[in-house]
């Protein structure tokens, strides 16, 4: 992606949660989709959740629905020794 994602939060919300997991080596992924379906069953219905895919996750839940350009994140070099880490996790809500 070489521009941001637009639209992720509503706007307007004066506060956002945002929580980013990494999975242990031993996690199934259908253990990891169970745990999203039944979070996002759970829900409240007037909260708005955001549900995001880290490429290797999506690769391991479903390999022939990974969409095309989905890669990791790369660190972004800027002028002199500037420099935005990429910080990839698996799953963000």
């Amino acid at each position: 992606m070489v521009s941001p994602q637009d639209d992720i939060f509503v706007e307007g919300n004066r506060f956002h949660w945002a929580l980013e997991y990494t999975r242990l080596a031993a996690s199934e992924p259908r253990a990891i989709a169970d745990a999203v379906r039944r979070a996002l069953s759970e829900a409240a219905e007037d909260k708005n959740v955001v549900v995001a895919f880290g490429h290797a996750l999506w690769n391991d839940l479903a390999a022939d629905r990974v969409p095309a350009g989905l890669r990791s994140f790369e660190s972004l070099g800027g002028p002199g020794k500037a420099e935005a880490p990429a910080t990839q996790r698996d799953l963000l809500f």
